[in-house]
């Protein structure tokens, strides 16, 4: 399908190919495929050699690039309106003539195997990883960095890619998503030799989805050992709800003052309060599978009890209920602040791709400003009691466990339990 946004604003134009599946089309045994074949096939087509692709995509002013996520893979371009058909050209020649340039492929390697070494030695991305291995497991490719792991990097072929590219990127899979100063009989012309072109059997539906995680039955803080660190990173979370659930909306709306903005409840605290931190939020995170809600920040070490006791406690008295100020508050700034989210292309686009991957109908900006509008004390508070469950969260330290563990005992859930750092 094809979603589109004519703005003659300026002469630019923005588009992205989202290609469903992602690293949900990965195995569990070996993560990080999809990842590699986005890094991949950019570099170079069939007749052009990687300098050659870039050197045309440079003389054309335009940009494109390539990424995988954990439901998608998405090609985008950036381009002038009066190259946008040239530029497309180039898209397609990426997405169906792939160069599997050897060469290429054992440097993405590398790379991938570097940002996983690298990111092993970063507080923020163990955090990350940890949280999201406890919330899906190990059953479940969604508890996977979709770089993968240094075990599953050594272990991928460039035969891997192949096939994955060949069962996982298909035309029944794939949306694709225009605004700019270009017309919809160009945007139609200029995609017509791909739609002609590209072939491939419908997709099992069965491959893009995950199982349901759970939310614990009590809470338990997790410790990852850094020696000698001097932060602390702390998440603390669940497994909570779809983008596509009702309820959506409404707990994104409750959010808000919780750890949704600056002037946020645990922000105010940690950071304007305490000077424990550059910033804290929270928020619940989009996807088409059950998605965790988060909370987060990273502090210095010496206040990591009192962080971990600030956001449990917090949350608790959160749960006790919003006032109405706060109520009117939120909702004048969420609706009034909708105009300003679409100004640009890559924005416009943005929009098209919520709404065609969940989806949702034209006029979904309107039904929520609506939901919003209509949220009412009790809505509010009721959304509160059933989403910010602080009692039914995993919570991830990450620090220096010598000097910081044993004061978690305190916290009321149990001992923290040391997990490795892998």
């Amino acid at each position: 399908k094809v979603y589109g946004i004519q703005n003659t604003e300026l002469p630019l134009v923005y588009m992205s190919m989202v290609i469903e599946g992602g690293a949900l089309q990965d195995k569990v045994t070996l993560p990080g495929i999809a990842n590699m074949v986005a890094n991949v096939l950019p570099q170079g087509t069939k007749n052009k050699t990687p300098e050659e692709l870039e050197e045309e995509i440079e003389l054309l002013g335009s940009s494109i690039q390539m990424s995988a996520g954990l439901e998608e893979i998405t090609m985008a371009g950036n381009m002038l309106s009066r190259n946008f058909e040239k530029t497309v050209a180039l898209m397609k020649e990426i997405l169906l003539e792939p160069r599997w340039d050897s060469t290429e492929f054992r440097m993405a390697l590398s790379r991938n195997k570097n940002a996983i070494i690298q990111a092993e030695a970063q507080p923020s991305n163990v955090a990350s990883s940890v949280f999201y291995r406890l919330v899906y497991g190990t059953d479940n490719i969604l508890g996977y960095s979709t770089r993968g792991t240094r075990e599953s990097i050594d272990k991928i072929s460039i035969d891997d890619l192949k096939g994955y590219y060949k069962r996982a990127l298909l035309p029944s899979l794939t949306s694709i998503h225009v605004a700019g100063n270009v017309s919809q009989k160009q945007v139609m012309a200029a995609l017509e030799p791909l739609s002609r072109e590209w072939k491939g059997e419908a997709a099992q539906s069965d491959a893009l989805q995950a199982p349901d995680p759970l939310a614990p039955e009590k809470s338990v803080i997790f410790f990852v050992d850094m020696p000698g660190s001097f932060q602390s990173v702390i998440y603390a979370g669940y497994p909570s709800i779809k983008r596509s659930d009702p309820d959506f909306i409404k707990a994104d709306f409750i959010n808000y003052r919780l750890g949704g903005a600056y002037t946020s409840i645990l922000n105010q605290i940690l950071r304007e309060q305490k000077g424990f931190t550059y910033g804290a939020s929270s928020s619940f995170r989009e996807m088409k599978s059950v998605a965790p809600f988060i909370a987060a920040t990273s502090v210095r070490s010496d206040a990591t009890f009192e962080s971990v006791q600030i956001i449990k406690e917090e949350m608790e008295k959160y749960r006790k209920g919003i006032s109405d100020d706060d109520l009117q508050f939120v909702k004048n700034y969420l609706t009034r602040s909708n105009a300003l989210r679409f100004e640009t292309n890559d924005a416009l686009v943005g929009m098209l791709a919520t709404m065609s991957k969940y989806g949702l109908a034209d006029d979904y900006i309107k039904q929520e400003e609506s939901i919003i509008r209509n949220m009412t004390l009790d809505d509010a508070n009721a959304i509160i009691l059933k989403y910010i469950i602080p009692d039914r969260m995993y919570y991830v330290v990450v620090g220096d466990a010598a000097s910081q563990m044993k004061p978690l005992e305190k916290i009321g859930f149990g001992k923290p339990v040391l997990i490795p750092n892998k």
